[in-house]
């Protein structure tokens, strides 16, 4: 059984020193933004997915970006991205949400999504700021 989860660009919450690269984290939670120009806030996950076991997979539904602001595209420096139509499994788990942060800050009701175990941090870093449909296999 396949549940979508939501759909837009992948992002990580990002630390308190935002251009302190050494201390991103790709492996803890992701969030999605409905807005190529960042201008929306990130989506809601539904409530509902918390402790449900299952794989995450990232459909990447668009090409890649070809243009990338400052940050992500160098907290993905030497990472390439899926091609639009890969399938990439974030991890197998259950399903965790946590607050989600910027700038080491809460950001009220928006959520980010994990699992009980780390997220595959090279697959996450690779989808940085790449539109994705993820879903909860």
């Amino acid at each position: 059984m396949t549940d979508v989860l939501g759909e837009g660009l992948l992002e990580i919450p990002y630390p308190e020193k935002i251009l302190a690269f050494d201390t991103y984290r790709f492996d803890d939670v992701i969030a999605l933004n409905p807005s190529e120009r960042y201008d929306r806030r990130d989506l809601q996950f539904p409530a509902d997915a918390a402790g449900r076991t299952g794989t995450l997979v990232a459909v990447v539904t668009q090409p890649p970006r070809t243009s990338f602001g400052h940050v992500d595209k160098t907290a993905r420096a030497g990472v390439a991205a899926p091609k639009q139509g890969s399938e990439v499994v974030l991890g197998s788990g259950t399903v965790r949400l946590d607050a989600r942060t910027a700038g080491g800050q809460p950001q009220g009701e928006r959520t980010a999504i994990g699992l009980d175990v780390p997220l595959e941090a090279h697959e996450v870093q690779s989808l940085l700021g790449v539109w994705v449909k993820l879903e909860l296999r």
